[in-house]
C-alpha cells in the first residue's frame, strides 16, 4: 500500500457512462422485488436484473394504461346507455343502432315516462 495516492486525473461520477436513450436515477424499491428479479437472473443463468425490472415496467404501461380517450368513449357509451334507458326509449345498441320509440319522448321535455 502506498502512503500516498494521486487522484489528479480521477474523475467524479458513475465509472461506466450511461447508454444513449437512459438515464441513471435512484430509486427505492421494497427488499423483496430486488429478490425476486435477482432470483430470475440467476435462474437464466445470468443477466442484468435492472433491464428486467425496465421491461417489467414497459410491459405495464405498454398493456395496462389506457388512454384518456378510450376513458372518455367508454365513460360517454355508459351515461348515454343509462340516459337513454331512464327516458324510456328503447335498448341502446351502440351510435348507429339506436330506435327511438317516439311514443315515449316529450319533444318540449326531453322525455315522458308511461
Amino acid at each position: 500500500m502506498k502512503n500516498e495516492y494521486d487522484f489528479s486525473k480521477g474523475k467524479r461520477g458513475a465509472i461506466e457512462p450511461t447508454p444513449p436513450g437512459k438515464k441513471r436515477i435512484t430509486i427505492r424499491l421494497d427488499n423483496e422485488i430486488i429478490e425476486r428479479f435477482r432470483g430470475q437472473v440467476e435462474a437464466r443463468g445470468g443477466g442484468n436484473y435492472q433491464t428486467m425490472i425496465n421491461n417489467a415496467l414497459r410491459e405495464y404501461l405498454s398493456n395496462s394504461i389506457e388512454t384518456f380517450e378510450k376513458i372518455m368513449r367508454r365513460v360517454l357509451r355508459e351515461e348515454i346507455s343509462k340516459t337513454i334507458f331512464n327516458i324510456g326509449l328503447q335498448k341502446f345498441d351502440g351510435p348507429n343502432n339506436l330506435t327511438v320509440d317516439a311514443s315515449k319522448v316529450n319533444p318540449r321535455k326531453g322525455a315522458s315516462k308511461k
